[in-house]
């Protein structure tokens, strides 16, 4: 089971990051939440729906900034396979495969050729001294 907790999104968000910290909790699009928030806005009166929104706000702690590892090797994809759940576009997906497929063809051809080549053979006598 994975441990997740519910909290502001400031970076990705438009006024305080309520909206999108909801949408990275539950997995949905970040516009559907919006809309839903203005939904429910506009049918509280406004007043309540600010009061609640500001609320929320103030007692979600910010999302803590996650710090990027240097040369992963995972290629890390989400697929959407509903419309309203967040992720790529299998499209999308299979375009970001197909660029990463041939950067690695062409790394496994230049290894390839460096191998078969009379120069590896000279620098592995040379390493063997």
């Amino acid at each position: 089971m994975i441990n997740r907790q519910l909290y502001r999104d400031p970076a990705n968000g438009r006024i305080r990051g309520v909206c999108a910290g909801l949408a990275a909790y539950t997995g949905i699009e970040v516009w559907l939440i919006r809309v839903a928030a203005i939904a429910l806005l506009v049918m509280s009166s406004v007043f309540p729906g600010v009061l609640a929104y500001l609320l929320v706000s103030w007692i979600l702690e910010p999302m803590p900034i996650e710090k990027p590892q240097p040369n992963t090797e995972e290629f890390d994809v989400k697929v959407k396979q509903h419309h309203w759940q967040t992720g790529d576009h299998p499209i999308e997906v299979l375009e970001k495969l197909t660029v990463e497929f041939e950067h690695q063809e062409q790394s496994l051809r230049a290894m390839e050729a460096y191998v078969t080549s009379s120069r590896f053979k000279v620098d592995r006598e040379f390493s063997k001294l």
